[in-house]
Order: C-alpha cells, then sequence, then structure tokens
C-alpha cells in the first residue's frame, strides 16, 4: 500500500512546480511592457489609456537600459571567487538549468548557464575538488529528452573524469528540491564530507544557498556567469542606448526575487 503522506507530499510538490511555471511567465518585464503597450494602444477611450501607453514606454526604457540592469544585478548577486584562492573541498555540488536537449542530434546544447559546468571541470583539474556532484533531472512540465545530470555525467565521464569521481542526483526538477534530494544522498553516502562548493550562477546563489541551508546542507558559494564585479566600467552609450540583453537579464533578476518570496512563504527557505 502506498504511503498517503509520501503521495501528498508528491502532489503538493508537482502543483508547486505547475504553479512556478506559469507565475514564472508573469514576472517577465516584457509581459509588463507588452500588457501596458497593448492596453494603451487599442484601448484609446479609456481614460487610462494615455497613461498606460506612457507608462510602457517608460518600463521600456528602464528594463532595457544596460546601466540600470547591471546596477541591480550588482545588489543581488553573490560575487565570485578566483580559483587559486581556493582551498581543497570535498565535492563540487552543480546545479543543473544549464543545457536542452537537441532530440534530433541526441545531444546536449548549453545555455549561457553552462559555465557552471566548465567552472566545475576547471575545480576538479585544478585540484580545488575531490568530487563532482550534478543535481537536477528537467524543469521542463513536459518531457523533452532533457534529462541533465544523466547526461552531463556523460559528457564528464567522456572528457576524462573518472566515473567514480561522477555523482549524480537526477530526480529534483528545482532549487527546492536540488537541496532537498541532494541532502539525502549526502546525508546517506557521503556523510565524511566536510567542505562543499556549491556552484551555481551568480544570481541564483541567494536562493540556493538558503534552500541548502534549510536542509542542514551548509556550502561555501562559487559563482558562476557573473553579470557584474567590483569594478565599474561602463561606456557613454550604455547610459542611453537599449540594449535587449538587458531585458533578458531582467527576467533572471525578478524570476529570482519572485522565486524567493514564493520559497519563503512556502517555508523552503
Amino acid at each position: 500500500m502506498q504511503d498517503t503522506s509520501l503521495l501528498k507530499t508528491t502532489q503538493e510538490n508537482n502543483m508547486f512546480f505547475i504553479l512556478s511555471k506559469i507565475l514564472l511567465f508573469l514576472t517577465k518585464p516584457f509581459i509588463w511592457i507588452l500588457v501596458l503597450f497593448v492596453t494603451g494602444y487599442f484601448f484609446k477611450k479609456w481614460k487610462y489609456a494615455k497613461k498606460a501607453l506612457g507608462l510602457s514606454l517608460i518600463f521600456l526604457f528602464f528594463f532595457s537600459n544596460s546601466v540600470i540592469q547591471l546596477e541591480f544585478s550588482r545588489l543581488w548577486e553573490v560575487q565570485g571567487k578566483k580559483i587559486e584562492t581556493l582551498g581543497t573541498y570535498d565535492c563540487a555540488l552543480v546545479l543543473t538549468g544549464m543545457a536542452s536537449y537537441n532530440n534530433d542530434l541526441n545531444r546536449l546544447e548549453l545555455n549561457r548557464n553552462g559555465d557552471r559546468i566548465w567552472q566545475a571541470m576547471d575545480l576538479y583539474r585544478s585540484g580545488k575538488v575531490k568530487k563532482i556532484m550534478i543535481s537536477g533531472d528537467s524543469g521542463h512540465l513536459t518531457d523533452k529528452g532533457l534529462h541533465e545530470a544523466q547526461q552531463l555525467a556523460m559528457v564528464l565521464e567522456r572528457n576524462g573524469i573518472p566515473t567514480e569521481d561522477v555523482i549524480m542526483e537526477s530526480k529534483s526538477q528545482n532549487t527546492y528540491q536540488n537541496a532537498l534530494e541532494s541532502a539525502k544522498i549526502i546525508k546517506t553516502k557521503h556523510k565524511n564530507w566536510k567542505k562543499i562548493l556549491l556552484v551555481t550562477s551568480s544570481t541564483h546563489m541567494r536562493r540556493s544557498m538558503a534552500c541548502f541551508k534549510e536542509q542542514g546542507i551548509i556550502c561555501t558559494p562559487f559563482s558562476t556567469n557573473l553579470d557584474t564585479g567590483p569594478t565599474r566600467g561602463y561606456f557613454f552609450e550604455q547610459y542611453l542606448l537599449p540594449n535587449i540583453g538587458a531585458l533578458e537579464a531582467w527576467e533572471n533578476i525578478t524570476k529570482e526575487w519572485a522565486g524567493f518570496v514564493m520559497y519563503k512563504l512556502m517555508g523552503y527557505l
């Protein structure tokens, strides 16, 4: 007979996963701009239409301005560390969310977050970590052929990293589950680990660290694909010209803000 409490927990996790995908769509600044623009353009007789159109232009300037985006990123990012300044760690715990799967070519294709696995490999080759643990299966609602932990583990092994030094956690679908499932493996199979380096993107690090802390796993952050650093070096055009890349970066920022609040409300942090 199936444990009813386990079934209930699984159902709650599935519902939260679906809800988070819906909310993720609503946190995109581009969607806000589009809604305001459509409201202002197509409802010209509505007394607030002009205000909506004007507000859409203000939002467009704000969210497409590189300097504004980078300064907000600076406030949220967990800054990086030079590899040479690190000691030796038992494991680099790498969070997925860095790839898609090309079903025509049967291969992984990395996105910008792919810096996570590159940095983990460099840490291993530099002797800074003894093991690499990859956490996460797929963040998609449907099966698109992506099973990141397994597929990335195969890539690491093909590139000369011994099988015994690559550990997979292949159940999780979001950051909370990354921490939950990874903690189970660490507490049962790797109790001797004292020093763990958490490897994920700089904007994702705050929420990730909080999730692992809640599960009783204390990690040292190693941020990847940073937008900012200690030195500011803006060009004149960044203050004035719109940049589509800034809009894309804002999606990551607002996603993390919304995720942090939701996780806090759910008791995941």
